[in-house]
Parts: C-alpha cells; sequence; structure tokens
C-alpha cells in the first residue's frame, strides 16, 4: 500500500514510524510538518510576532501545496497523520486535504500521540478522518462518545529498541531520558541532590540547553548544580538510547503532567530490557505494576523503591525480564501500525 506519512521530523525520528511502515512492505513518502517557528530565523521569528506575518503565509502555503500535490501525482491509498496536524493547517486547509483525498480514494487517519484537547474545535477536526487513533484510552473514548470513529492504541517501541546490546557492566545505577520541563526538572534536581548524598550514579540525558541560548544553561548550574554534573546535555537515537537502558540498574520514567496513560517510553524502556519505575498511572494497559515495573506517587515512596532494587539485584533483573516478555512484539510500532491502518 501507498502510504504518505504526515509527521514531525523529531517525532519520526525517535517513534520512527516510516521505518515501521516501509518494514511491512508500505511505499512510503514523508510529508513533513515542522512548524514555521521551527524552520524560520531568529528575525523572521522576530517580525513573525511584531505582526509582519508574509513569511509565514508564504511557508504555510507551499506546505499545503506539497500535500495536495503527493496526493494528486503519488495518489496514496492511505494519508496518516501522526498527531492531529490543527497547529501547522487551518480547518480550510484540511477540508481541502480531504477533498483532494476522496479524489484519488485515499482515506484519511490520525494517530494522536499527544494528549488530546478536549475542545469543539478538535471534534470538528477529527470529524475529517475516516479513522481516528490515541494513545489515550480516555481520548479514544471522548472522541468515540462525539460520534467519531476513534479506537485506542497505544505507541509502542521502535525495531531499534528490540535488538539485544552486547552484555556490559551496568555504568548507571540511574537514568533518565526525556524533556525538561519544569516539574521533571523539579523532581529530578532533588532526586540528584540524594543521589550524592547516597552514592548513586545518576545520568540524567536529554535537550536542557541550546548553544543559541547559552542563558539556560547557566541558570541549571546555579538552580540545580547537583542534576547539572549529571546531565548530557543533547538528544539521542532509539539505538544509543536502547544501549544507555540496557546499561542502566534502573530507569526512570516521568510523564506529562496531563497525561494518564503510557508514554511510547515505558514500552521503549522494557524492550530494551530495562529495569523501569514510572508514575503512576490511570491506565497501565497491558502492564501489571509489580511485577513489569514499578511505581511511585510521592518523591518519598520514589526514593525508598530505588534504594530497594539497587540492593535487591535478582528482584530487579527478575521484573525487568518479566516487563520485556509483557511488550515483546505485542506493543512494537510494527504491530500496533497494523491496528492503525486497518
Amino acid at each position: 500500500m501507498r502510504v504518505a506519512l504526515g509527521i514531525l521530523p523529531r517525532n519520526d525520528a525517535i517513534l520512527q514510524i516510516g521505518i515501521a511502515l516501509r518494514a511491512l512492505g508500505h511505499e512510503v513518502r514523508t510529508l513533513s510538518l515542522e512548524p514555521y517557528a521551527s524552520r524560520a530565523s531568529y528575525a523572521a521569528k522576530k517580525l513573525d510576532r511584531l505582526g509582519w506575518k508574509e513569511a509565514r503565509r508564504r511557508f504555510d502555503a507551499a506546505r499545503l501545496a506539497d500535500h495536495l500535490a503527493v496526493l494528486h501525482t503519488w495518489r496514496p491509498q492511505r494519508l496518516l497523520f501522526v498527531s492531529l496536524p490543527d497547529d501547522v493547517f487551518s480547518y480550510a486547509d484540511m477540508c481541502e486535504i480531504r477533498r483532494a483525498a476522496q479524489d484519488v480514494g485515499c482515506a484519511l487517519s490520525v494517530w494522536h500521540v499527544d494528549v488530546c484537547e478536549r475542545t469543539d474545535a478538535v471534534v470538528a477536526f477529527c470529524a475529517l478522518f475516516d479513522r481516528v487513533c490515541s494513545y489515550e484510552r480516555k481520548d479514544a473514548e471522548w472522541l468515540s462518545a462525539h460520534g467519531l470513529p476513534a479506537r485506542f492504541c497505544p505507541v509502542g517501541y521502535a525495531e531499534a529498541y528490540a535488538t539485544p546490546a552486547a552484555a556490559r557492566a551496568a555504568e548507571h545505577d540511574i537514568l533518565f531520558i526525556g524533556t525538561p520541563y519544569r516539574a521533571r526538572v523539579s523532581l529530578l534536581g532533588r532526586l540528584a541532590r540524594e543521589s550524592v548524598k547516597r552514592g548513586w550514579r545518576l545520568c540524567v540525558v536529554g535537550s536542557f540547553w541550546e548553544r543559541q541560548y547559552p542563558w539556560k544553561k547557566l541558570l541549571l548550574r546555579l538552580r540545580h548544580p547537583a542534576l547539572y554534573a549529571c546531565v548530557r546535555n543533547g538528544t539521542v537515537s532509539p539505538a544509543q538510547a536502547a544501549a544507555l537502558y540496557a546499561r542502566s540498574r534502573i530507569c526512570l520514567n516521568l510523564h506529562r503532567e496531563d497525561a494518564g496513560g503510557c508514554n511510547p517510553r515505558t514500552y521503549e524502556i522494557l524492550a530494551a530490557g530495562g529495569m523501569e519505575i514510572l508514575d503512576a498511572r490511570e491506565d497501565y494497559d497491558i502492564l501489571s505494576p509489580g511485577r513489569d515495573m514499578e511505581t511511585f506517587r510521592t518523591e518519598a515512596e520514589l526514593l525508598e523503591k530505588i534504594a530497594y532494587y539497587l540492593s535487591h539485584e535478582a528482584e530487579r533483573a527478575s521484573m525487568a525480564r518479566c516487563g520485556k516478555k509483557t511488550v515483546w512484539k505485542r506493543r512494537a510500532t510494527r504491530e500496533l501500525l497494523q491496528n492503525v491502518l486497518s
């Protein structure tokens, strides 16, 4: 099947959905959903904020033209958007894309990989799609209650996480990989201070500062000196992340505050063979806390469980094996995509 894939380049690099589609035998054309602000220069963004919108209008018009051209010339059977493109296309633009898709017999699908905003505008936007999937069960249920063809479909692990890593001694006692949201940084800062006291080897990987904004690095160093010493600034590929998980005794997973289900990292850590501790969820999907992974609700509980599993190696290793067995294949992106495309 010919599949046109509308996705943020960063999401495709992390989730590797294009790779998974090709592995399933589909022909794939990737269409970038990168927003104007990510591509524009600093000066162009300043002008945009001051009201000069011509550059943004040209950028948005070119992106719409690219999508329509692929529909008309390549004639895909499916156009799959990874997350609702309502921040890059207007409702009128999306109606035009839908008409073009109908003209060539192309079905429209969207896979929400972020929390869905619960507004009338989102309902109207989703109504333009033939299939709506969401990684949040509660969002799928909410959309279904509004008469939309929605279903729950978690976002699993890419093939890179399933590749066995060479056996090596653990380099880190605790590992966290992720974006530095404020609540995360606050908790990680306190964990870093506690790690110094207890002699735990903490490693934190993520884009904590950019070269063009050097003051972010200085602020982190001043506000959270213990955390700063643990940070490996920058992004890592799925293969690099998998190797880090496999070489860490405990892998920490901290969700966004507005999320109720399990994020992709939940499955990525387990598929890579890591022992996982995550913040308590409303919905654990196929996972069982205490068997496949551990959870915590308070900082004190997190510290208690970290200390316990660092001193009980056999239990830690057993839980990592159980978690991997539970998600293996069942939460691979390749398997889940078949549900999205069916």
